[in-house]
């Protein structure tokens, strides 16, 4: 018998690539509320989105409306500030 694999991957919204859920950051879309909030222990329900967890990404992911495809609604620039500066102070600490 085979072995499970416990891996979970996803693909990246910018880059496609399928990668590990340990390598992404998770976005998530609560609709009844019409709520987009960052998702960094990925244990909330709701559609979610994710993203290569690289900094260098950011502008490529705001240039391409990548929340707005995932999601299929639209997506403010106040949003992507918002998140932004969450995964500032959260992920992208500078050392």
């Amino acid at each position: 018998m085979s072995e499970k694999n416990n891996s979970y991957t996803r693909k990246c919204v910018v880059t496609h690539e399928i990668l590990d859920i340990s390598q992404l950051i998770r976005f998530d879309y609560k609709k009844e509320r019409n709520e987009i909030s960052l998702d960094i222990n990925k244990t909330k329900n709701g559609r979610g989105c994710y993203l290569k967890n690289d900094p260098e990404l950011w502008s490529q992911f705001i240039k391409i409306k990548a929340l707005n495809r995932a999601f299929r609604t639209n997506v403010n620039s106040e949003v992507y500030n918002k998140i932004y500066n969450e995964l500032m102070e959260v992920l992208w600490k500078k050392s």
